[in-house]
């Protein structure tokens, strides 16, 4: 998850199962987060919608076999 900031405060939205992955959503200062079986996505997204698919959309390639 990211770095804690003095007076910054996260707040877990939700974990889920995507597949075979845990999926967590937070939001800290008005962004969103996604963090795929504990690894924290690079992107931050302005909507939870976003920050979901994100995560799922992220767990859907993982499962996907090799071509």
């Amino acid at each position: 998850m990211t770095a804690n900031r003095p007076g910054s405060q996260a707040v877990l939205a939700t974990t889920f199962r995507a597949g075979a992955h845990e999926v967590r959503l937070w939001m800290l200062e008005g962004r969103w987060y996604v963090a795929l079986d504990g690894t924290q996505l690079t992107v931050w997204h302005k909507t939870q919608a976003d920050a979901w698919t994100a995560g799922v959309t992220e767990a859907d390639r993982l499962d996907r076999p090799a071509a």
